[in-house]
């Protein structure tokens, strides 16, 4: 006749343990975890507040010079700061002659041009990556908005500056060699050639 006895747990976990010289054998139901989603807040770092800074200062400054201008003292600034007025003009000059190939062009108006759209360029790089969060690898939209605003004037007066050393724009296209920049670069510095220039 068979009997039936009814064990607690620990009462059989000791026997199996004996018997056998296994491990008790446990349970535990798995553990979830559960993340609720929540949005990202995009907080406003140092670096933000930096550009942010600087802008306004920027701004302050023009809003400054401008009042100054209307009190007829320009030439009182330009005596001042010549090359800051220089550099200015200069700049002016080339977005004037936004798609003027045929002329001369100095190195102090190419170069200045040159300084004034790497500024730019920097600075919207900058704007672009911390005030509106974009990728550095992705579409930066005021520096290409700002690259071509400056494409073709940069073009023009490149091919002024080769024009003023007696050479022909078109050889800006060897710059597209990579090797070809070494020369391209010796004639945009080169001083200018007045005697026998066909252009």
């Amino acid at each position: 006749m068979l009997e039936v006895v009814f064990l607690d747990v620990n009462t059989a976990n000791q026997l199996l343990k004996k018997t056998y010289n296994q491990k008790p054998s446990t349970y535990s139901k798995p553990k979830t975890y559960y993340k609720p989603k929540t949005k990202k807040r995009r907080n406003v770092d140092n670096f933000t507040l930096f550009n942010l800074f600087l802008l306004a200062v920027a701004g302050i400054l023009i809003l400054v010079f401008v009042a100054a201008t209307k009190k007829n003292e320009y030439k009182k600034y330009v005596k001042k700061f010549p090359k800051v007025f220089d550099f200015a003009d200069q700049t002016i000059i080339c977005f004037k002659k936004y798609s003027t190939f045929k002329g001369r062009a100095q190195r102090k108006e190419y170069w200045y041009f040159y300084l004034f759209t790497f500024i730019v360029s920097a600075l919207t790089y900058f704007i672009d990556v911390s005030i509106f969060r974009k990728d550095p690898d992705g579409i930066l939209f005021i520096n290409a908005f700002f690259s071509m605003l400056t494409f073709l004037p940069s073009i023009a007066a490149g091919c002024r500056r080769l024009h003023d050393v007696n050479k022909s724009g078109w050889w800006q296209l060897i710059s597209l060699t990579v090797i070809g920049i070494i020369p391209l670069i010796i004639w945009l510095v080169s001083k200018s050639v007045k005697e026998n220039n066909k252009f």
